[in-house]
């Protein structure tokens, strides 16, 4: 008795479930995705050699943006901590700063306006208004030395934070253009010096070890120890 053939028939799967899948995550990693904001000013940074590594968790980071024409920014974390920012310099300083103001502030990756001239700019901020630029804040001179400020606020916002994680310290990043006046790079310095904060990080652009410098044969003799 031969054996019954059963009918041959084509396969096919059907991918209409796993396409849906496919274009929900598309849309979630869209509409969740975060821009990066683009920089207040444009810093060429000079280049340098480093093996040190950056460590910002659990730390209050504040980065100080100096322009070529030597002017002053400086910015927190994330929105939320500028906003708080801004509320700080508006209460201590008496700017009056209004909500949406404050918010305007908050969308910024780093600020350096002086303080007569702030809430004017804040409002051509809200009002899109083309072409804006920040003057810096105003560091040159002892008398006019307006970033002191600028460090108080940061340090009361390093204290809040504090208050609720105590582990939570300073890390502060100075960015620089390799045209920067010296002397604003060195005002800078020194007013972080004045308010209690000798430790912060030069940011450069960073290039290859040299060869034949001690730290060229230290890396490699370290490569060798991971290898064997």
């Amino acid at each position: 008795m031969s054996k019954m053939k059963m009918p041959r028939k084509s396969t096919s799967i059907d991918m209409t479930a796993m396409c849906d899948v496919a274009f929900l995550l598309l849309s979630f990693f869209i509409f969740t995705a975060k821009f990066k904001k683009s920089e207040e000013v444009a810093i060429t940074t000079p280049t340098s050699v480093s093996t040190d590594s950056l460590a910002t968790k659990n730390k209050l980071n504040i980065y100080c943006e100096i322009a070529p024409n030597g002017a002053v920014l400086v910015g927190l974390d994330n929105d939320s901590l500028m906003k708080v920012y801004a509320k700080r310099l508006s209460d201590s300083k008496q700017l009056a700063l209004t909500p949406e103001e404050i918010d305007a502030f908050g969308t910024k990756t780093a600020m350096g306006m002086p303080f007569a001239d702030m809430k004017a700019y804040l409002g051509n901020v809200i009002k899109a208004t083309p072409g804006l630029v920040q003057n810096g804040i105003p560091v040159v001179d002892s008398a006019t030395n307006e970033f002191g400020d600028w460090i108080d606020a940061s340090a009361f916002i390093l204290a809040d934070l504090q208050s609720k994680n105590p582990d939570i310290r300073y890390n502060i990043f100075v960015k620089a253009d390799q045209k920067t006046p010296f002397k604003v790079v060195d005002r800078v310095l020194q007013t972080f010096v004045s308010k209690g904060q000798d430790q912060f990080k030069l940011v450069t652009t960073p290039k290859d070890v040299p060869v034949g410098t001690e730290l060229y044969y230290m890396n490699r003799e370290a490569e060798k120890k991971k290898a064997n």
